[in-house]
């Protein structure tokens, strides 16, 4: 198997959290309480208290409000089906967060960016299981929907590195150093001397 980073506290760790919109509604209840209490609500209601609950972190319970107003017309409706995919993002489920979107009637921007955040979220689940392979390719796929941020740049170069891929992880390391040399960058070149020197 293909040796670690030489600094593992320079590996990419968890996916960042999905971006949440700011919508908070004035008096909105922090909770929904053991009673399911979000059947009380209208939908407008439900879709205020999803952003509530989302925006404090509590995924779970913001999915129960959003679902109320699953299929309430116009802009509610479909701010439910946003909302219930970010919560799904949030609890880390990317993978029914973009069911979700694909199915509701969202903006073409919307279905795009919540498509392009489960895929960012499933390239770390497989870089943080060791499946270096299944990263690149899930890379491979988002590149065809958004520019390649650098943090996934570095991704994709400990995996080729993984795979055993040096120079190609060389390149990109060189490439992300000259940019910006940071301490990630700096450990990625570090370990690739280290490799080149074990195999002579």
């Amino acid at each position: 198997p293909a040796a670690a980073p030489a600094d593992e506290s320079a590996r990419p760790a968890a996916a960042p959290a999905p971006r949440r919109p700011p919508p908070v509604a004035r008096g909105c209840r922090a909770s929904l309480g053991a009673s399911g209490a979000a059947a009380e609500f209208t939908p407008s209601q439900a879709v205020a208290a999803g952003w509530c609950l989302l925006n404090a972190g509590r995924p779970a319970e913001a999915g129960i409000a959003f679902d109320r107003a699953l299929g309430a017309p116009g802009r509610v409706g479909a701010d439910a089906a946003y909302g219930k995919s970010l919560a799904l993002l949030q609890a880390n489920d990317p993978k029914v967060a973009a069911a979700v979107a694909s199915q509701a009637p969202l903006s073409a921007q919307r279905r795009g960016e919540i498509g392009v955040m489960a895929l960012e979220q499933r390239v770390y689940d497989a870089y943080n299981k060791s499946d270096y392979v299944g990263a690149l390719g899930l890379l491979r796929q988002r590149g065809g929907f958004a520019v390649e941020s650098r943090d996934l740049t570095l991704i994709r170069a400990w995996s080729l590195y993984q795979l055993g891929k040096i120079d190609d992880a060389e390149r990109l390391f060189r490439t992300l150093d000259a940019q910006m040399s940071t301490k990630e960058t700096r450990s990625g070149l570090s370990a690739i001397e280290t490799k080149r020197q074990r195999m002579f």
